[in-house]
């Protein structure tokens, strides 16, 4: 995304040099967090209105959509507040509504529902199965790997900071093991099974 220059190699988004080109790589790509530190002296709607004018969102289009998010995330009656009076949740979600009305073709989220009620959640889910449906990638990170299993369509598992492991959720059962859970694969791939292992064994003598 931009944010850490690498050591070595390169990366390109929709063909375009994020470092190279880090103005037409960043034109087409969303970012959401994991810590949503945002603009603390704007209302949500200023600060959503704000990175809609950013990406040259028609204002109109902007503002009736801007109007169907905040309610569908029930953040209608705090859009008008300051954003330093919300929680990490409501953050989250404003910074989700501001990516779905600036529509990048690529979206970058860390733990994109952490934080959230079950019915945000689930919400943001069905958007971003739609955003796919529709033409756009979404990348995700995440810990917590049953959502991982019943979001993504295929699945990266990054050890010591390398990609040891890549595919859907089928083809990593069928290369190590078609009865493990995704959460079996990563703690057998990773070698925290072991560990796990050693814990469970002296715990027991414990």
């Amino acid at each position: 995304t931009g944010i850490v220059r690498p050591t070595s190699g390169f990366a390109r988004i929709c063909g375009y040099d994020v470092w190279a080109s880090p103005l037409h790589a960043k034109a087409i790509t969303g970012l959401l967090p994991d810590q949503p530190n945002i603009y603390e002296t704007l209302t949500g709607r200023q600060f959503v209105r704000f990175i809609a004018d950013m990406y040259e969102v028609d204002p109109r289009c902007a503002d009736q959509r801007m109007t169907e998010l905040f309610e569908l995330f029930e953040l209608d009656k705090e859009a008008d507040k300051l954003i330093r009076t919300y929680s990490y949740g409501m953050r989250k979600k404003t910074i989700l509504i501001a990516l779905m009305i600036q529509q990048p073709r690529v979206f970058f989220l860390d733990e994109p529902t952490s934080g959230l009620d079950p019915r945000s959640a689930r919400l943001a889910r069905e958007l971003l199965r739609e955003l796919c449906r529709q033409g756009c990638t979404v990348f995700m990170t995440t810990h917590v790997l049953d959502i991982a299993e019943r979001m993504c369509d295929r699945i990266g598992i990054i050890h010591q900071s390398k990609l040891i492991a890549v595919g859907t959720v089928a083809e990593l059962r069928e290369a190590h093991a078609a009865d493990l859970s995704l959460e079996d694969i990563f703690l057998k791939l990773t070698g925290s099974d072991t560990e796990e292992s050693h814990m469970n064994h002296s715990l027991s003598h414990f």
